[in-house]
């Protein structure tokens, strides 16, 4: 009976150890995910510190830009451009700054990759000069040591998650995701700063919905609504939905669609010993996002279409990545069936096939169909985005994973 019992003892150990194995296994499959949220919940975490900093910069923007001010937008990185502007739930009439020429009242929008250069300095001295009202948004920015502007929003600490790929040092960026962050989370506030002033500017409707491209037509060219009038809202309310909406969305990801984040890594790894992955993006902020210098690179992005159905004749099992907006890529769905490549699709609505591990993933990313996912009492549409940054934060939660 001894023997017995140190017998059971013994497989009940041994069973236990494997079954710390298979869960240890696992953790270390999805740590790098799990890591790159963390930075991502971080930069939150400091947006949220930043609120009323932000709705004061955002008062100080809504007296100009109703004092006859426009809103422009200029960065060293091109996603920070594109996203900014003809966006689903942005202000219509937000530019580029183009010719680097800014007059009294208007309000500038920098967004910064690397911090302030010396050239930033000097613009920002040069649109201050004639008048204008700036607000940067980078990482590690500081207003007691760098007061070059007149308001900036630091996006996190770190510019982002440090990997290697080919034995070679990049990151996963957050601050160019969180960057677009409080864009959105500063837009939020001064359209509530402007409310408070009797006016209420016109915000894009995604032209994904019905309607939407009617409703662009119908406002194009104006600053403020003539046609409805919306009732004075607190400070801090809009900026505050945002980023506690942004936040849900990257909860829901982590709690339920990290095992194929690593999952589709592992397939993105293995295709890359024969071909280059194929990433597909719909999006402003794609595919620049991808080619950023500081990043894992070693991928063929390309912008596409919800039809994409790209030719992949002799290219047997090579890896897609479909970063998508809101209707599911059926076409691509339906060719990866047949030709049998394994695909990982992000789209708000979900392809009629069933996921089949090592051919097709399925990845939810929680944003509503509208995408603008905060909404203002009275007015026709939500507003504020939730797409770019949150197909983003999963495009390099799969690039971490891979490079882990």
């Amino acid at each position: 009976m001894r023997t017995l019992s140190h017998l059971r003892l013994r497989w009940c150990v041994a069973i236990m150890l494997v079954g710390l194995g298979v869960f240890s296994s696992l953790a270390r499959a999805q740590a790098a995910a799990n890591e790159y949220f963390d930075l991502i919940e971080d930069g939150l975490a400091v947006s949220r510190q930043q609120l009323p900093m932000m709705t004061a910069a955002a008062e100080q923007s809504g007296e100009r830009f109703i004092a006859g001010g426009q809103v422009f937008v200029f960065s060293n990185e091109p996603e920070f451009i594109s996203e900014a502007t003809g966006r689903a739930g942005g202000l219509m009439c937000i530019k580029r700054l183009n010719n680097l020429e800014a007059g009294k009242n208007d309000v500038i929008l920098f967004g910064l990759r690397d911090g302030l250069t010396a050239t930033d300095r000097s613009l920002i001295k040069k649109w201050r000069q004639a008048g204008a009202y700036v607000v940067t948004f980078g990482a590690g920015l500081d207003k007691n040591a760098d007061p070059a502007a007149q308001a900036d929003f630091t996006s996190v600490k770190e510019p982002g998650l440090k990997i290697t790929q080919d034995n070679k040092p990049a990151i996963c960026p957050v601050d160019t995701v969180m960057n677009a962050v409080n864009l959105w989370a500063f837009t939020g506030e001064l359209v509530a700063a402007c409310t408070r002033r009797g006016k209420m500017p016109v915000l894009y409707q995604s032209y994904g919905m019905p309607g939407g491209r009617e409703r662009g037509k119908k406002y194009q060219g104006k600053k403020f609504h003539d046609d409805m009038t919306i009732e004075s809202v607190k400070p801090g309310l809009f900026g505050k939905a945002y980023l506690d909406a942004i936040g849900e969305y990257v909860g829901k990801i982590r709690a339920n669609e990290t095992k194929k984040i690593a999952r589709s890594a592992d397939e993105m790894k293995t295709s890359r010993k024969t071909q280059l992955p194929l990433i597909l993006a719909m999006g402003h902020m794609f595919p620049a996002t991808f080619l950023d210098p500081r990043s894992p690179q070693g991928i063929d992005a390309h912008a596409t279409t919800d039809q994409a159905e790209p030719n992949l004749t002799g290219q047997p099992g090579r890896y897609v990545l479909f970063v998508g907006y809101q209707k599911a890529p059926e076409k691509l769905v339906e060719s990866a069936g047949l030709k049998k490549f394994p695909l990982t699709y992000i789209s708000v609505e979900k392809a009629k096939s069933p996921d089949i591990p090592g051919q097709l993933l399925y990845i939810n990313p929680y944003w509503p169909i509208a995408d603008s996912c905060v909404s203002v009492p009275g007015y026709d549409v939500p507003i504020l985005p939730a797409s770019g940054v949150i197909d983003a934060i999963i495009y390099w939660a799969i690039r971490a994973e891979e490079c882990r």
